[in-house]
């Protein structure tokens, strides 16, 4: 759809700071470019994905993991978006985001 269709050209934005898209509604492509975007995006400081469906598809350890190259990550907002189950991935990512504010 038109969300995958997005992602998929934000991925190659790699000096991108804010990514603030709640309600996102991806299918597993869009899913598959988001976790390339935080992989490419290391200049990330906010991250809104809150009330979206990005914890689908069996990738959510994939998604939680990239979030790990945000190093410049401030604000990190992934309330009811699937993902509530991976706590142990995500402290794992506090550690790896000094620079983190709010969650």
């Amino acid at each position: 759809g038109g969300n995958d269709a997005l992602l998929k050209g934000l991925r190659h934005c790699t000096t991108l700071k804010t990514l603030d898209l709640p309600h996102l509604r991806v299918g597993e492509e869009g899913s598959r470019a988001l976790i390339e975007l935080l992989l490419n995006c290391s200049l990330l400081e906010v991250v809104n994905l809150r009330v979206s469906n990005v914890g689908g598809y069996g990738l959510e350890g994939q998604l939680v993991a990239a979030l790990r190259h945000c190093r410049s990550l401030r604000s990190l907002e992934l309330s009811h978006c699937g993902l509530a189950e991976m706590g142990g991935l995500f402290r794992e990512v506090l550690a790896k985001c000094p620079n983190l504010q709010h969650l």
